[in-house]
């Protein structure tokens, strides 16, 4: 018997450890060498608001908030690299053995086991406002005066299916306040194989086994978004029992999630009971298998004197019968399947399913001639 067992421990290193990947680079246009800024993503810290018409007709303007509750312009980039992880933390725990044991010629049991856990965390930059919302309720009391009149100008507003009040404005605003998302991925798998084999007479054995493996997958994503509860945490009105602010769906009791205000409007306003409304994990849970049981008979038929002239070597034989299952299972919770995770792309389905085969097979071997030259 033959066993062995190993530990792997290995720390997390971030790009912002490196000179060269601390920044994500973006072309200025310029001639070179010059050419190149530390950049990024358009859904920045301070946000970029884009409001599609302006109060004289013009497209596309963009802005980011300014001290005192202020829309101003550029809109900066977001350097997203310090975030990420060039090597992810890894730990990892192998075990296993094998054995066999000769009960007589004919009766070789064997045995293989085999085990390994491992888990990582991968992270990349911050979830946020991807563009996931594009119209903000002009009513809404966290905007300032000068936010209002640019946004809700008349121009770029109009009246939803519940006549209030909205206006064209893209959002894309980073949660730096909660960090990366982080993505815990947990593998843990077995396999066994068990056996016997043997000569059953002069030149004739054969090998029986039974296999099964199985491989487990446990995701839990962090720090994400939910598209449903930023739609909720931004449309935002006045408590008329209080005159403070409040989620509209809290007072028409369509949000029993207790909805919390997302400002960020005024710089420093977010607030950790805003972030634990909209953070929402999402579970992904899964396995493959595979079983194989296998029979085949190996037949030397050179002991029985079937040789060819010109060699010294028999003609060898094989045969058997094989069966094979293998299934895979995925299961995702609400926020995957519905794509409700801003910082997704899109929904992850969950899937299953199954297939098994049922083999004959054989394999000769003639050899011809050998040591003639």
């Amino acid at each position: 018997m033959t066993a062995y067992a190993t530990y792997r421990n290995q720390d997390a290193v971030l790009e912002n450890t490196r000179d060269y990947s601390a920044c994500s680079l973006t072309s200025t246009g310029n001639v070179a060498p010059n050419d190149y800024s530390c950049g990024g993503s358009g859904t920045s810290a301070t946000g970029r608001f884009t409001i599609a018409r302006s109060a004289t007709g013009a497209r596309n303007q963009r802005f980011t908030v300014g001290p005192g509750g202020t829309f101003i312009q550029p809109s900066p980039l977001f350097n997203f690299a310090p975030y990420n992880y060039f090597q992810r933390p890894d730990e990892r725990y192998t075990f296993g053995a094998f054995a066999d044991y000769e009960v007589a010629p004919g009766a070789k049991p064997y045995l293989e086991a085999m085990f390994m856990d491992d888990r990582s965390v991968a992270q990349i930059a911050p979830s946020g406002d991807f563009g996931n919302t594009s119209t903000l309720n002009c009513d809404n009391p966290l905007l300032s005066a000068q936010q209002l009149a640019l946004a809700c100008n008349a121009n770029n507003t109009f009246l939803d299916q519940n006549g209030i009040r909205r206006a064209n404005v893209v959002i894309n605003r980073r949660n730096v306040e909660g960090g990366g998302r982080r993505d815990d991925l947990e593998h843990t798998d077995y396999r066994i194989v068990a056996g016997m084999k043997g000569d059953l007479l002069k030149g004739l054995s054969y090998d029986a086994s039974y296999s099964y493996g199985k491989s487990i997958l446990a995701e839990t994503y962090l720090n994400d978004f939910s598209v449903t509860r930023l739609g909720n945490a931004l449309d935002v009105v006045t408590d008329p029992a209080t005159g403070r602010p409040v989620c509209r769906s809290v007072l028409n009791g369509t949000d029993t999630t207790g909805c919390v205000p997302y400002n960020i409007f005024t710089l420093g306003a977010v607030t950790p009971a805003a972030l634990n409304y909209l953070q929402t994990p999402g579970f992904q849970r899964g396995d493959t298998q595979e079983t194989v049981a296998n029979f085949n008979v190996t037949a030397e038929l050179g002991q029985y004197g079937l040789t060819m002239p010109w060699t010294t070597r028999g003609v060898g034989l094989n045969v058997g019968a094989e069966y094979r299952k293998e299934s895979l299972t995925l299961n995702t919770d609400t926020e995957f399947s519905t794509g409700d995770l801003a910082g997704q792309g899109g929904p992850t389905i969950g899937v299953s399913g199954n297939f098994n085969v049922k083999e004959l097979f054989g394999e000769i071997q003639v050899p011809i001639v050998n040591d003639s030259f």
